[in-house]
């Protein structure tokens, strides 16, 4: 897991010392789809996530990849094997406050890895909470941040945030912070739930 980690990190530093209009590090792009999912009860239970790599790390993680002789996949199952094991340590990017209470996960069992018709490495998956939570009349927050500060996750617009299968309506805000610095946050989504 480490290595696939690794192995990615000195790919990503290639090309930020090959590419001059990145020499303050490499920064790629994830464009965030996040929908808070409801249990049969109709309590938060998981977070339903949707990945969609820029074109240049979606060609880094596919093409650096060994050939599969199972095909394109097995080849993208691998890619989500090693991604997910290794977003596991870091929980996943995500952080979810419930009336500011951090809400903690348990492990992703439920993903998968395409490549879409543009090239792009699209990653859904599902994120379970440890325990469900009553959301109405309540607010929360959800962040995604990667630690190294290479990766910058973003939900690009209110609509790409949304609530399934909890009766109550949710108020939704991105407040975007365009002066953030490495490693920081640079988005915040705020449920407002009546």
């Amino acid at each position: 897991m480490r290595l696939w980690h690794f192995r990615v990190t000195v790919i990503a530093l290639w090309a930020a010392l090959s590419n001059p209009l990145n020499a303050g590090g490499y920064h790629y792009e994830i464009d965030v789809t996040s929908q808070l999912v409801g249990d049969a009860s109709g309590q938060l239970g998981s977070l339903q996530v949707t990945w969609l790599y820029d074109k240049h790390v979606s060609l880094i993680l596919f093409e650096n990849e060994e050939p599969n002789p199972f095909g394109r996949s097995k080849k993208l199952m691998l890619i989500a094997d090693r991604i997910i094991a290794d977003l596991h340590e870091y929980n996943y990017y995500a952080k979810l406050q419930v009336d500011g209470m951090n809400q903690p996960f348990n492990r992703v069992m439920d993903y998968k890895l395409e490549l879409t018709d543009d090239y792009r490495l699209q990653l859904n998956f599902m994120i379970p909470l440890a325990k469900t939570v009553s959301i109405a009349g309540r607010q929360l927050e959800v962040t995604w941040l990667d630690p190294t500060g290479t990766g910058l996750l973003l939900h690009r617009s209110v609509g790409s945030l949304s609530v399934d299968k909890i009766d109550t309506n949710c108020k939704i805000e991105l407040e975007n912070y365009p002066d953030y610095q490495h490693g920081e946050l640079p988005q915040k989504a705020r449920l407002e739930c009546q």
